[in-house]
């Protein structure tokens, strides 16, 4: 029996756990930068004065295909300021060499380089002068990560809004921690159990969330910033943001992130999920993912388990419980908490439930269509003057209909 248990899985790990089963993942990759620069040369530069140079830092992900290579998630920033404009378009790819032909329209200079394998280096430049602007030429070495944990467990961070009266930038901006540390580093380099900062940048999500900032879970880091007649303060670059799927406040528990790591099994527990502790080292391979205990509406659950059966990451609080199954012993998350994205949304959409939506609930990229049918009329029961307008969610504003504003799509019948 236990022979033939063991051909069982033998055949079940060759076809279902094969490499061939996930080759389209291996055509992304993700880095951190190990060296980089970025200089700075404005448009009125009349005494030919020596371009600003500053360190270049941060981390990115790459997707090759068909000859193609796309960069995407970047989040990069120098001591000063972040760059979130860099490697905005696709460029190509053969026998290891990079090149991005320049966009005239957006003023980008394009970018070249060469990827070994292990490492990436590129070259690139923005034009801004056109506009009175400067000249941003950057370069940089980047090491591919032979894991992603490193991307996924380090840089997140509570926050909680600043409300003491006094000037700017001494009050008014935001306190940060990390989540799961007694201690943070702040921007002077001192540890302390929450750090001021002067300014959350939210550029690269838009604006600011719509929710409470207690409820957020960011990715970020922070950037020591020099005010005039007050001295250095931290600025937060935000990365991304994450909302939680309620309002409960869970004290005392983990953050952690959690991945479908693809293993299917015959018998229970199969250690279907890997579960990385945020802002640490330690990663377990759990048997099992219970969401129960968060009073979560349904379609945020529903969100949840589309970015688990996507093989996403998912955020969230809680704890470890043992679980025995047929085969032994098992290990279950109970989140007391998760966390969805914010996405950032164009004009006429709103973050919602990890998704950008119309004000009537259109899911992007789907419009918003409002069909008004003719002359308002009077409620015969209740009295109530009323408008005759129908709505309805529509992939294009076909005729007759006429986009008015972005998301916004409007028929007018006779």
């Amino acid at each position: 029996m236990n022979k033939i248990r063991f051909l069982l899985l033998s055949i079940f790990c060759v076809v279902f756990l094969s490499p061939g089963a996930s080759s389209a993942a291996e055509t992304v990759y993700n880095f951190k930068i190990t060296s980089g620069t970025v200089a700075m040369t404005p448009a009125r530069n009349p005494y030919q004065l020596v371009p600003v140079k500053e360190k270049l830092m941060g981390d990115f992900s790459v997707k090759l295909d068909a000859g193609k290579i796309q960069f995407f998630n970047v989040k990069m920033a120098t001591p000063s300021d972040a760059l979130v404009s860099f490697l905005k378009t696709a460029g190509d790819y053969k026998n290891g060499t990079i090149y991005a032909a320049p966009h005239t329209e957006s003023y980008d200079n394009g970018y070249q380089g060469y990827f070994n394998g292990e490492e990436i280096s590129i070259k690139g430049a923005i034009d801004n002068r056109p506009f009175d602007g400067s000249l941003v030429e950057y370069s940089f070495i980047a090491k591919r990560l032979i894991s992603d944990v490193a991307l996924y467990q380090q840089g997140y961070f509570k926050i909680r809004q600043d409300n003491r009266k006094c000037a700017s930038p001494l009050c008014g901006g935001a306190f940060v921690r990390q989540v799961n540390k007694n201690n943070t580093r702040c921007a002077d380099r001192i540890y302390r159990a929450e750090c001021y900062v002067a300014k959350v940048d939210w550029s690269s999500i838009g604006v600011p969330p719509s929710v409470s900032q207690n409820d957020v879970l960011l990715y970020g880091w922070i950037v020591p910033k020099k005010h005039k007649d007050f001295g250095l303060f931290g600025e937060f670059k935000v990365g991304s943001a994450y909302e939680s799927a309620t309002n409960s406040d869970v004290k005392g528990k983990t953050f952690v992130g959690l991945k479908n790591n693809g293993i299917v099994c015959i018998v229970a527990p199969c250690f279907f999920a890997n579960e990385y502790v945020l802002n640490g080292t330690s990663t377990l391979a759990i048997s099992g993912i219970n969401l129960d205990q968060v009073k979560a509406s349904k379609k945020r659950r529903s969100v949840a388990n589309d970015i688990l059966a996507n093989k996403e990451l998912l955020l969230a609080e809680g704890g470890n419980r043992k679980d025995k199954g047929a085969a032994g012993q098992g290990l279950t998350f109970i989140a007391e908490q998760f966390y969805l994205p914010i996405p950032s949304c164009g004009e006429g959409y709103q973050a919602k439930d990890g998704q950008c939506e119309t004000p009537s609930g259109c899911v992007a990229p789907q419009l918003e269509q409002r069909t008004y049918g003719g002359a308002a009329f009077v409620d015969p029961v209740t009295g109530e003057t009323k408008s005759n307008i129908s709505m309805s969610c529509v992939d294009a504003c076909d005729p007759p209909g006429a986009l008015e504003s972005p998301g916004l799509c409007n028929i007018y019948a006779p």
